[in-house]
């Protein structure tokens, strides 16, 4: 059976022993967040392909602003529906709690009927009545 390997990785953290597959990559995706990108170091056609992408990108400032607003109103969806979840989940809690309350309490109160009857009836038998409960 194979063993299993993990691997941790981040492009803040790359040096010579980085895996050669990821390195360039690596390398790449740090160079674009600090956005000073030398395409000169980079060889991989996938990576020379992403970065005319990141070129070509032709989004505005305004869509880029529509943008934030549609993930900023369908994030504070999201919350408010988790928001309301949260309380349907603790109702129906709260409402399962109660109905095992009541069906303790029923069982106690059947118990203790059941006590006094039989206290009756050893009373009874006691008193040399005989009763027959139908």
């Amino acid at each position: 059976m194979k063993e299993s390997q993990l691997i941790y990785i981040s492009p803040k953290y790359v040096n010579e022993a980085t895996n050669p597959l990821y390195k360039e990559w690596l390398e790449a995706i740090d160079d674009t967040l600090d956005k000073k990108v030398n395409e000169e170091n980079y060889h991989k056609p996938m990576i020379k392909k992403v970065f005319e992408l990141i070129k070509h990108d032709n989004t505005t400032p305004q869509e880029y602003a529509k943008m934030k607003d549609e993930y900023a109103y369908g994030k504070y969806y999201e919350d408010k529906f988790y928001q309301q979840f949260k309380q349907q989940l603790k109702q129906a809690e709260r409402e399962k709690e109660t109905a095992n309350k009541e069906k303790e309490k029923a069982k106690r109160e059947k118990e203790a009927a059941n006590k006094e009857r039989e206290k009756i009836m050893q009373f009874l038998k006691a008193s040399g009545i005989e009763y027959k409960p139908e």
